[in-house]
C-alpha cells in the first residue's frame, strides 16, 4: 500500500511539472512566401517560387534560471528557366539550444548555450552561421569575455553555404537534409565596452579545424571598433588578420558611417577590402559564404574593394531602404572595375502578424563582357501566428 502511495504521488508531481511547463511555455509559427522574377544576362528569363513553415517555441526549464528553444524550418522550392522546372525540398533545425542566465552580486554575469545556434564574429566577414557546440560568456561590467566552439558537420548544407580553402562554395547534395562540410569553429574574445568616450573595442581570435579532404585550417585575429563620433553620427571600423595552415597572411578590413539625420531617415556610407595578392597578402577566405555582389557569377568576399552606400526611411507600418555598391575587383596589385550593384527594398508592417513586401536587386557589368548582369524583383509575404 505504501509502495502504491509513493508511486502515485511521482506520478503525480511528474504530471504537474509537465503541465506547470507546458503552460509556461512560449510557441508560434510564420508562413512565409517569396515569388522572384529572374532576369539573367537582362535578357533570359526565370522564375524561383518558395514557401516555408517556420515553427519557434521557448520554454522554461523547472524553477531555474535555465530555459529550452527550438525552431524548426520546412522549405519549398520551385525554379524554372530554359524551359526546365526543378523542384526542391529542405528541413531545417535553425535551434535547439539549452541556455541561462547567472547574475552575481557583484552585478557580474554569466551566460551559457549549449546546442544548436547562430553565431557571428565582429566583422561578420570570419564565420556568421549556425552552429552545434557550447557558447559561454562573461559580462564584468568594464569588460566582457566570451567563448565558443563547435562542430559544423551535423548542420544541412542547403541552409549554410561554407568555403573551401580556395575561396570556393562546398556542393551540396540535392536531399531534404544534406549533411554539412566538417569544421570546428572556435572563438575567443574580449570586449571594453566603454573603453573611452563610449567608444567601444573588441579583440577576438577566430579559426577552424578542417576535418574535410582539404585539411584547409584557418585562423583570424579581430580588431573592432565602433562608436558615436556625435549625436547623430556612429561608426564602425574593423581589420581582420587571418592565415591558412600558417602559410600564408590575408586581410579584411572595413570603414561603415551612419548618419541619423531625423527619427525616421538614416544614411550610412563604408567600403570594404578583401586582400588579393598585394604585398605581403594572399587572397583572403573566410568561412562562411559571403558573396560582395549579386551577380551571376556571385564572387565571394575575396581579392575585392567595395565602395557602397545606403539610405532607410521608416515611416509608421512602412520602411523604405536603397543601396549601392561598386565591385572593383584586386586579385594582384592593380584594381579593376567590375560592376555596380544597385537595390530597393520595401516592407509594409499592414497588422502586427501580416508583413509584405517588395526587393529589386540589379548588377551592371561594366567590364567588355557584359555577360555577368542580373535582375531580380521579389514580391514577398509573412504571416505570423
Amino acid at each position: 500500500m505504501k509502495v502504491g502511495k509513493k508511486r502515485f504521488y511521482s506520478l503525480a508531481a511528474a504530471l504537474l511539472f509537465s503541465i506547470t511547463s507546458l503552460t509556461a511555455m512560449d510557441w508560434g509559427g510564420i508562413l512565409r512566401n517569396s515569388s522572384k522574377a529572374l532576369l539573367p544576362n537582362f535578357f533570359d528569363f526565370g522564375l524561383s517560387q518558395t514557401n516555408d513553415v517556420y515553427l519557434w517555441m521557448n520554454t522554461p526549464l523547472g524553477n531555474s534560471n535555465m530555459f529550452f528553444s527550438a525552431e524548426g524550418l520546412y522549405e519549398f522550392n520551385y525554379y524554372y528557366a530554359n524551359e526546365t522546372g526543378l523542384v526542391s525540398n529542405y528541413l531545417d533545425l535553425d535551434l535547439f539550444k539549452f541556455y541561462g542566465d547567472f547574475e552575481f552580486e557583484n552585478s557580474n554575469s554569466l551566460s551559457i548555450s549549449l546546442g544548436r545556434f547562430t553565431v557571428s564574429d565582429a566583422s561578420a566577414a570570419i564565420y556568421a552561421q549556425n552552429i552545434d557546440g557550447l557558447f559561454v560568456k562573461y559580462n564584468a561590467g568594464f569588460i566582457n569575455f566570451s567563448t565558443y566552439a563547435g562542430y559544423t558537420g551535423l548542420l544541412n548544407s542547403q541552409k549554410v553555404s561554407m568555403l573551401d580553402g580556395e575561396a570556393q562554395v562546398f556542393a551540396y547534395k540535392s536531399a531534404l537534409y544534406s549533411l554539412s562540410n566538417p569544421y570546428l569553429p572556435f572563438n575567443a574574445s574580449i570586449e571594453f565596452p566603454a573603453l573611452f568616450g563610449n567608444q567601444s573595442f573588441v579583440f577576438q581570435l577566430n579559426g577552424c579545424a578542417d576535418f574535410g579532404e582539404q585539411k584547409a585550417n584557418r585562423f583570424y585575429a579581430t580588431l573592432w571598433l565602433t562608436g558615436p563620433i556625435s549625436n547623430m553620427c556612429f561608426y564602425n571600423v574593423a581589420t581582420v588578420f587571418g592565415t591558412k595552415n600558417f602559410s600564408s597572411l590575408m586581410n579584411f578590413s572595413t570603414l561603415d558611417l551612419y548618419v541619423y539625420l531625423s527619427d525616421i531617415f538614416f544614411f550610412s556610407a563604408g567600403a570594404e577590402y578583401a586582400s588579393g595578392k598585394q604585398g605581403p597578402f594572399s587572397p583572403y577566405v573566410g568561412i562562411t559564404s559571403r558573396p560582395v555582389v549579386a551577380s551571376l557569377t556571385a564572387p565571394e568576399t575575396s581579392a575585392s574593394f567595395l565602395p557602397k552606400v545606403s539610405a532607410t526611411v521608416i515611416l509608421n507600418q512602412i520602411s523604405l531602404a536603397l543601396t549601392g555598391k561598386f565591385y572593383m575587383a584586386c586579385p594582384e596589385s592593380s584594381f579593376e572595375a567590375q560592376g555596380a550593384e544597385m537595390d530597393f527594398y520595401l516592407t509594409y508592417s499592414i497588422f502586427p502578424d501580416f508583413q509584405i513586401g517588395v526587393d529589386v536587386t540589379s548588377y551592371f557589368d561594366v567590364t567588355s563582357q557584359k555577360d555577368n548582369n542580373n535582375l531580380t524583383a521579389t514580391l514577398r509575404f509573412a504571416v505570423s501566428f
